[in-house]
C-alpha cells in the first residue's frame, strides 16, 4: 500500500523570533525531553539570617543574587558536581528520607536525606521549624566551607545556600 495524501512542501523565508526557548547555563538550546526539574548549587548569598529568616525571604536574597534561583536543599549541594566553593556556612534545607533514633531518646535523633547526609533533629524538624524559629535549642540545616552538611543552632547568622535551574 502507497499512502499518498501527504500536504505538498511549502518553502516559508524570513525570519522568526523565539524568546522561551529553554537554554542552559551557558546560553545553548535545550533539546532535551521534558522531565523533572534538577537544580544545582549556585553558591551562598552574601545576606544573612537567623533561623527565622523565612524560607520566602531567604529564597528572595537567594533570587535577587542569583537569578532564577532559590533556597538550596542540602541533596543539591551533595548532587552538583565540582560546586563553587563556599565562603562560609550557610542554612540549607533538609530533604530527609528517613529518620532514625540511635540512642533511644530525642537528643539522638538524625534525619537522612537521599544523598546521606544527617541532621540533627529537635522539636521534629531540622528547619528551625520551617525557618520560624531562632531559638538557641533548635537546629536548621548548613554547609560548611569543607563542604560537610550538618546543622547549627537557629540562633547562628547565616547566609542561605542557594541553587538554580539546571
Amino acid at each position: 500500500m502507497e499512502v499518498v495524501n501527504f500536504p505538498a512542501t511549502q518553502n516559508v523565508t524570513g525570519q522568526v523570533n523565539v524568546a522561551n526557548l529553554p537554554l542552559d547555563v551557558n546560553g545553548n538550546l535545550r533539546v532535551t525531553a521534558a522531565g523533572p526539574r534538577t537544580f544545582r548549587f549556585v553558591g551562598v548569598t552574601t545576606q544573612r539570617f537567623q533561623g527565622n529568616g523565612g524560607r520566602a525571604a531567604m529564597t528572595a536574597a537567594c533570587a535577587a543574587q542569583y537569578p532564577g534561583a532559590r533556597m538550596a536543599f542540602a541533596d543539591e549541594y551533595s548532587n552538583t558536581g565540582s560546586p563553587p566553593p563556599v565562603a562560609e556556612s550557610a542554612w540549607i534545607q533538609p530533604r530527609p528520607v528517613f529518620i532514625a533514633n540511635p540512642y533511644g531518646n530525642q537528643s539522638g535523633m538524625r534525619a537522612f536525606d537521599a544523598a546521606g547526609n544527617a541532621f540533627i533533629i529537635n522539636s521534629y524538624t531540622s528547619d528551625c521549624q520551617s525557618w520560624q524559629s531562632q531559638v538557641f535549642a533548635e537546629y536548621g540545616g548548613v554547609i560548611t566551607p569543607a563542604g560537610a552538611i550538618g546543622s547549627f543552632n537557629c540562633d547562628a547568622i547565616l547566609a542561605v545556600a542557594c541553587a538554580a535551574p539546571e
